[in-house]
């Protein structure tokens, strides 16, 4: 008896292993949309998406995947062309520029990539708007919901650190954290921005995306 309500479809266990389930194919698709390196944006982006409706229970993974991802093709690669180059300009400023008088810029300029990374690619999936809005937007949200933002880093910096510590400590973990990656980021972010940007996507407004 006990071992039947194990297996029930609403059983801790069974959500769980939906959960995992979900996690590794949204991973999987959003690597394999990323591997051009200019469809990063669009991959991202159609993860958010597929992750949110993943948890609300609509539709199959797989459809909703390729559908988000060709919708917000254009416009989320139009927003991540930018992030791109000067996330590779930061990259190379810490690794090559190791110039003391340049490390307050190299930290503020850091944290501007972080805020509207986090950001830009939930609210492109989530609010209709030009890219100069969703743009803008992003960092407003970034500001004004500042605990999410924290929130959103403190879950980065906690699964960095489990990839830290499977590396250094047990390094047979590393295939079972590589098979979520990203994907498990993506998520655990999905319930924290939901909650900040549901009082703009309610159904009474014109400019959410369904």
């Amino acid at each position: 008896m006990l071992m039947g309500h194990f297996f029930d479809q609403d059983s801790g266990f069974m959500r769980a292993l939906w959960w995992f389930t979900d996690v590794v194919l949204i991973n999987l698709y959003l690597l394999i949309a990323s591997i051009p390196v200019v469809t990063i944006g669009a991959a991202i982006t159609a993860a958010y998406d597929t992750a949110r409706r993943s948890q609300e229970g609509r539709g199959g993974l797989t459809g909703n995947y390729s559908r988000s991802f060709v919708r917000n093709f254009k416009q989320s690669t139009i927003i991540w062309l930018p992030f791109a180059l000067m996330g590779a300009g930061l990259v190379y400023s810490w690794l090559v520029l190791r110039i003391p008088a340049l490390l307050p810029f190299k930290v503020v300029l850091t944290l501007v990539w972080l805020f509207g990374f986090w950001w830009v690619f939930p609210v492109q999936s989530r609010l209709e708007n030009s890219v100069g809005s969703t743009v803008k937007n992003a960092y407003i949200f970034s500001i004004s919901y500042l605990g999410t933002t924290l929130g959103i880093a403190a879950i980065d910096a906690f699964c960095l650190f489990l990839l830290w510590a499977s590396v250094r400590y047990w390094i047979q973990s590393v295939f079972f954290l590589a098979v979520m990656g990203p994907g498990m980021m993506v998520a655990l972010h999905v319930p924290l921005i939901e909650k900040a940007l549901q009082p703009y996507t309610n159904p009474n407004r014109t400019r959410r995306k369904k």
